[in-house]
């Protein structure tokens, strides 16, 4: 399996900021991720080169990963959501109904990490859910059962910008950001979101007071256009 970039690694692993590398992403190493002389205080917001190396740890390194090993020996990177009806589904309502393009073969053991994408053709808009469970795909005797995930991020492309985006959650301030990177011949920034956009988003994944997805602002919009990837990973077991 192959390793996280080097340079990500070293930004976080001695750094004031919360080490994204051990607290937050799969090993896709198996190898100790835990440093016994990391700082665990939490800056109030993360940084530019901070959210740049998980956009590109995500869109570089996890794409390419298999992370779906199923019983049939076959594996896969994403598991992939579409349906033919013009309506709201949850990601959790989808992985229940099995509407997996895939196939319908069950998971023999438990991924690293999800990556969840949907069509680009899918009539429907997905709606990722804060917390998920892949009960459904999994054999009766699995301890993937026992296994819940948290969504991470979520990584779109924007309409209007004609440009990627990632929506990424820092669970030590539970907040939510966004980079986007529009081009290479424009500035790349990223931001932490507003109250009124954090609500939105907050809103669009919990299904809070049946939001009205036309009034997302611009930089949220584009989680209403297909494909998107949604990035979860494991709770973390108490």
């Amino acid at each position: 399996m192959p390793t996280p970039n080097q340079p990500l690694r070293n930004n976080y692993a001695h750094s004031d900021s919360p080490s994204f590398v051990s607290k937050t992403m799969p090993s896709t190493s198996h190898s100790s991720r835990h440093n016994n002389h990391s700082h665990t205080t939490a800056r109030k917001s993360l940084s530019y080169p901070q959210l740049f190396a998980i956009y590109s740890e995500i869109v570089n390194e996890w794409c390419k990963e298999q992370w779906f090993t199923f019983v049939d020996n076959r594996t896969e990177t994403y598991l992939t959501l579409d349906s033919k009806t013009n309506e709201l589904v949850t990601v959790q309502t989808a992985i229940n109904q099995y509407q997996l393009t895939s196939g319908k073969t069950l998971i023999r053991s438990q991924p690293e990490c999800l990556l969840i994408q949907t069509k680009s053709n899918a009539k429907s808009l997905f709606i990722p859910n804060s917390m998920i469970s892949l009960e459904n795909l999994c054999d009766n005797n699995s301890d993937i059962k026992l296994c819940r995930y948290k969504l991470m991020a979520i990584v779109c492309h924007s309409n209007e910008t004609n440009s990627k985006l990632m929506f990424y959650k820092d669970f030590q301030s539970n907040s939510w950001y966004i980079y986007y990177d529009q081009s290479i011949l424009s500035h790349s920034h990223s931001n932490i979101l507003s109250n009124e956009e954090e609500y939105q988003l907050e809103s669009f994944i919990q299904q809070k007071n049946h939001i009205d997805l036309s009034k997302l602002t611009p930089q949220l919009s584009a989680l209403c256009h297909h494909p998107i990837i949604y990035v979860y990973i494991p709770e973390k077991k108490q």
